[in-house]
């Protein structure tokens, strides 16, 4: 009976979100609820109320992280509108562009779901098959991992001693690149109803997909592996976009003010001084893109900042909305700890996880781990909040059965970021953008499913190879 009433906030987000297809009522009714069983399990007030504080802080890191980057774009959304003028024609090649590697770029510049809320719309509205561009947009979305400049890395895995395990989630995605173009092609065929593809066109796709893949390998190795998804996408879309100087130049006027932040991030990151290293540890990129996004604003005529004002209160609002939201998921993730330090004595939720998952096999654990990260990310649509809710446990676990700590918490991460494929918050956030997708969130499901299973269990058996 103890073990029902202590996992009842987990059933209870599962069902609230299926039930309601509202995130934030689902997020609200499930932080009360676990609000409720914390004081019936006798869980001390002190610590409910540090957890509170520590959601507190997790949620406006992350508010202010999606608030600066969304008002960039917002500062420059006409030369954005033109960047996707720029493709006049159909076909393979822009479905890539768009679909796989700008959801890729936009994923590792702001994360949250965004890209693939932006990338499916732009397919749509170049007239391509909705339940395809969907789907192909939270395929890319599985890249989550490396979203938002590694925020889910550096706010989910927060405590770990060593992020050596990057090197291996770097490593397996750049190969799952490949399972991306593959699973893109078929399903666009099908979808699409295409037999035959340009044969130049799959090879350039061919080459962009091995330059991305390269330098996801490349970079995720280094101390700066918070780009590695970034500049691997540019590379990818640079290449493709090589021979097309209007394009090249229209995609420039869209995104030169990320390049400037990314610059500065790298420049205080060189400097070394103590104070600027601490803030950007704790807020990540978010107060340089603030700044610039000021600069950009101040140089524009009176009535354009009229306008950015008054967009910009939208877009705090939305923000705001987000915030609580992650307010409310992040307390979820701590209760999982906070709630063995109770008067009962009784046993905390990682303890009951825990003392079922050190009694598997610990070779047969290799494919569990990935599952978990798949698991949160399916019911919180974050891979931070899934990274925050299970990191610890994967370790717990991994030194009890005498695994090797980088490679079960890479797949906890590489899980966490695959869970987005099908994640209920980001499936209903796009098909309520499309009036056409309404009702066809379970064929999505269904589609992504597969893949994700198929993904999972090649990320399991490279890491379990190595």
């Amino acid at each position: 009976m103890i073990y029902i009433i202590v996992l009842l906030p987990f059933l209870a987000i599962f069902l609230s979100i299926l039930l309601l297809r509202d995130l934030f009522k689902a997020s609200l009714i499930t932080y009360l609820i676990t609000l409720f069983i914390s004081f019936i399990y006798g869980v001390y007030f002190h610590e409910i109320l540090i957890a509170n504080l520590d959601s507190l802080f997790t949620a406006f890191r992350v508010f202010l992280l999606v608030f600066s980057l969304l008002l960039l774009f917002k500062i420059v959304e006409k030369e954005n509108k033109s960047f996707f003028l720029s493709f006049k024609q159909k076909n393979f090649l822009v479905f890539i562009t768009i679909g796989v590697f700008l959801t890729i770029l936009l994923e590792g510049l702001v994360g949250f779901g965004t890209p693939g809320m932006i990338c499916t719309k732009t397919l749509y509205n170049l007239n391509f098959n909705p339940v395809l561009s969907a789907s192909v947009s939270l395929i890319s979305d599985s890249y989550s991992t490396f979203g938002a400049f590694a925020t889910p890395i550096i706010i989910g895995n927060k405590g770990l001693e060593s992020l050596e395990f990057v090197k291996l989630v770097g490593y397996v995605f750049s190969i799952l690149a490949f399972f991306i173009l593959f699973s893109s092609y078929f399903l666009y065929t099908k979808l699409e109803k295409k037999e035959n593809i340009n044969f130049n066109e799959i090879v350039k796709i061919i080459i962009a997909f091995s330059i991305f893949s390269l330098i996801v390998f490349a970079i995720s190795r280094t101390d700066f592996f918070v780009f590695t998804i970034i500049f691997a996408a540019l590379g990818a879309i640079i290449y493709l976009f090589i021979e097309n100087v209007t394009i090249f130049k229209n995609f420039l006027k869209v995104f030169y003010p990320f390049f400037i932040s990314i610059i500065a991030f790298v420049f205080l990151k060189f400097l070394n001084v103590e104070l600027i290293n601490k803030i950007l540890s704790n807020f990540n990129i978010a107060p340089i893109v603030l700044l610039i996004s000021l600069i950009l604003i101040i140089l524009k005529e009176r009535e354009e900042k009229i306008k950015i004002y008054n967009e910009s209160l939208d877009l705090l609002n939305k923000s705001l909305k987000l915030f609580l939201i992650i307010f409310f998921l992040s307390f979820l993730s701590s209760y999982l700890t906070f709630s063995g330090r109770n008067s009962t004595n009784s046993p905390s939720v990682l303890d009951i996880i825990n003392q079922h998952l050190v009694k598997i096999d610990k070779d047969v654990y290799f494919f569990i781990a990935p599952l978990i990260g798949i698991f949160g990310a399916f019911i919180f649509g974050s891979a931070t909040l899934s990274n925050l809710t299970f990191v610890n446990i994967q370790k717990e676990i991994a030194l009890e059965l005498g695994l090797d700590v980088n490679k079960i918490v890479a797949l906890q991460n590489i899980g966490a970021g695959l869970g987005n494929m099908i994640s209920l918050f980001n499936i209903i956030a796009i098909t309520t953008m499309i009036d056409e997708l309404k009702g066809k969130e379970i064929e999505i499901l269904k589609i992504n499913f597969v893949l994700v299973i198929l993904f999972f269990f090649i990320s399991s058996l490279i890491i379990y190879l190595l």
